[in-house]
C-alpha cells in the first residue's frame, strides 16, 4: 500500500472549507448511526429465511426466463446454472433480485400464481422491506437508477456506509483539501469537489445496470481533488509512504513525481471497474473514475492558466521547482 503526505493537517482558519465539508459529513454520519436499525435487521431476517429466497428466486427465474433480453452474460450464466441445480448461484440470483427493479415492479403487480400462500408472503415481506427503505438514509441521498434527480447527485457525497467507509475518505479530503485550498480558494476548492461528485454521479449512472442500490459516499468528490492535485502540481516530487507489512524492510518512503500518483489512482480504479460487475454492485468505481477526470480537467486548466505551456505538464518548470517537494 501506498499513502501521500503532503503539508499536514492544516487548522480551521487556513481550510475552512475542507474542515466545513468534514464535519457536514460526520454530522450525516451521527445521524446514520442514530436512525433505527429496522431496515439492516430486516434484510438479514430475510435474507436468512431460506423460504422467501426460496420463493423469491423461483419468482426471478420466471421472469428472467420471460425477459432475456434485459440481462447481461453474467445474468445469463447465472440464470443457467441456476436452472441446472446449483445451490450456490440460486442463492446469488435470489439476492440480486433485491437490486432488480424491473423484477421487483414486476412480481408487485402481477397477481398470484403457482404457490399461492409462498407468493403472498414473499409479497407482504417485499412491501415492507420497500416501506423502511424510505427511512434509510442511503435510500433517501443516495443516487441509484430508482431515484437520480439532481438533488440526489448532491446529496449522495455526504452520506456513508459505515465509518470505515467514511474514515477512508474523509483522511483523503483532510490531506489533499488541506494542500489545495490555501492555493485555488474556498470558492475553487468547494467548485472542485462538489463538482467531481457531480459528475462521478453522472459516470455511475451512465454505467450503472438495472439496480436500485444506492450510490453514496464522497469517493468521487475525492477522487477529484486528488486528481486535481496531481495534475496542477504536476511537476512537484511528493512524499509517499509505502509498506507491505509493519517490520522497517516492508515499509520506507519514497518521492514521486505528483502526476505519476494520478495515473497510479487512474489504473487502480480503472483495473477495478472492468473487473467487477455492475450487476453485483460492490464499490463504484465509475464514480471514481468520473470524479478523476473531472479533478484532472481542472487541474489542467489551472496549470496551463498558472504555467501557460502545455509542455511542462509533465517537466520541471525550472531548476528550484524541480527540488521543490511536497510533503
Amino acid at each position: 500500500m501506498i499513502f501521500p503526505l503532503l503539508n499536514g493537517i492544516l487548522g480551521f482558519s487556513k481550510a475552512p472549507a475542507t474542515w466545513g465539508l468534514f464535519f457536514i459529513n460526520l454530522l450525516f454520519l451521527i445521524m446514520s448511526m442514530e436512525q433505527p436499525k429496522s431496515f439492516e435487521l430486516n434484510m438479514k431476517k430475510l435474507f436468512d429465511d431460506k423460504y422467501f429466497v426460496a420463493t423469491q428466486t423461483n419468482l426471478y427465474l420466471d421472469y428472467m426466463g420471460k425477459n432475456q433480453y434485459l440481462y447481461g452474460d453474467l445474468h445469463k450464466n447465472l440464470y443457467k446454472k441456476a436452472k441446472s441445480g446449483s445451490k450456490d448461484q440460486i442463492e446469488i440470483l435470489g439476492q440480486l433480485a433485491f437490486k432488480d427493479k424491473k423484477f421487483i415492479d414486476w412480481a408487485l403487480a402481477t397477481k398470484p400464481y403457482a404457490d399461492v400462500v409462498a407468493f403472498e408472503y414473499w409479497q407482504k415481506n417485499i412491501k415492507e422491506i420497500l416501506y423502511l427503505q424510505k427511512t434509510n438514509m442511503s435510500y433517501k441521498m443516495g443516487v441509484s437508477l430508482n431515484d437520480f434527480s439532481f438533488a440526489r447527485w448532491f446529496s449522495y457525497q455526504f452520506i456513508h456506509s459505515g465509518f470505515m467507509h467514511f474514515f477512508g475518505n474523509m483522511i483523503f479530503l483532510l490531506i489533499f483539501g488541506c494542500a489545495l485550498e490555501p492555493v485555488i480558494g474556498v470558492f475553487g476548492f468547494l467548485l472542485a469537489y462538489l463538482g467531481s461528485g457531480i459528475l462521478g454521479a453522472g459516470v455511475f449512472l451512465l454505467f450503472s445496470g438495472p439496480s436500485v442500490a444506492p450510490l453514496v459516499g464522497a469517493s468521487g468528490a475525492v477522487s477529484g481533488i486528488m486528481a486535481l492535485f496531481a495534475l496542477l502540481y504536476a511537476h512537484r516530487k511528493v512524499k509517499f509512504i509505502w509498506f507491505v507489512g509493519f517490520s522497517e524492510s516492508l515499509s520506507g518512503v519514497v518521492y514521486l513525481p505528483a502526476w505519476i500518483s494520478f495515473f497510479m489512482w487512474l489504473v487502480s480504479d480503472l483495473a477495478g471497474f472492468i473487473s467487477s460487475s455492475e450487476e453485483l454492485g460492490g464499490i463504484a468505481y465509475s464514480a471514481h473514475l468520473g470524479g478523476e477526470m473531472t479533478g484532472a480537467i481542472i487541474g489542467i486548466i489551472l496549470f496551463f492558466t498558472r504555467y501557460g505551456n502545455w509542455d511542462d505538464l509533465f517537466a520541471h518548470q525550472d531548476e528550484s521547482s524541480a527540488t521543490k517537494t511536497i510533503g
